[in-house]
């Protein structure tokens, strides 16, 4: 079983790994709601668990929530399929 320090070095390895996406919103303006980490933990997360529709992945992220939240603080919830849908069609 991991321990609360494995938990934490495999969120920093992750965090390493996808701070090397280029993130093609416009952060500057300071409107955006939804991190690319916690959108890529949740999609990952998803699929990983089956999801194959942005509808999947939405519908998975608002059933756990709680359980993302361990990770990341989601502070708008999740994003919808719609976000999800448009985010990956432009990256």
């Amino acid at each position: 079983m991991d321990t609360f320090s494995d938990k934490n070095q495999k969120i920093a390895l992750f965090l390493e790994l996808i701070s090397q996406i280029k993130d093609h919103r416009r952060t500057i303006k300071g409107n955006i709601r939804h991190p690319l980490a916690e959108i890529m933990f949740l999609t990952l997360s998803a699929v990983v668990s089956g999801a194959n529709t942005w509808q999947a992945v939405e519908t998975f992220g608002n059933a756990k929530l709680d359980w993302l939240r361990i990770y990341f603080p989601y502070k708008h919830k999740t994003p919808s399929d719609a976000t999800l849908g448009t985010f990956f069609g432009a990256l």
